[in-house]
């Protein structure tokens, strides 16, 4: 990430003949790579493949999932769109349970 704008709030307090009083201004700064957090990442995100469905399952259809080694990557085999590459956090395939999902998130 490069640059790009942003737009930011601020709340300032004036006082009245009504009383204290909120204002809301609105300021667009220009981002610079100075802003930019570096660190580990506030948020995990990942993903959890159901299995196939009962429906599924009797249409004799196939997954178009593919989970990578890396436990990070998969790709999605579409024969319509073709293929497309996904990563997350972590992947966790259909054999997961909630107590893996846990453990490791």
């Amino acid at each position: 990430f490069m640059g790009g704008n942003t737009s930011r709030s601020t709340v300032s307090t004036s006082v009245n003949d009504r009383g204290p009083t909120k204002i809301l201004e609105d300021k667009t700064d220009e981002w610079d790579e100075k802003q930019i957090q570096v660190g580990p990442a506030p948020v995990c995100v990942c993903l959890r493949l159901r299995p196939m469905t009962k429906l599924e399952r009797n249409r004799r259809s196939r997954s178009c999932i593919e989970v990578h080694e890396n436990g990070r990557e998969f790709t999605v085999d579409s024969p319509l769109d073709g293929e497309y590459d996904f990563c997350f956090d972590h992947v966790f395939d259909v054999e997961s349970n909630q107590e893996d999902v846990y453990e490791t998130v």
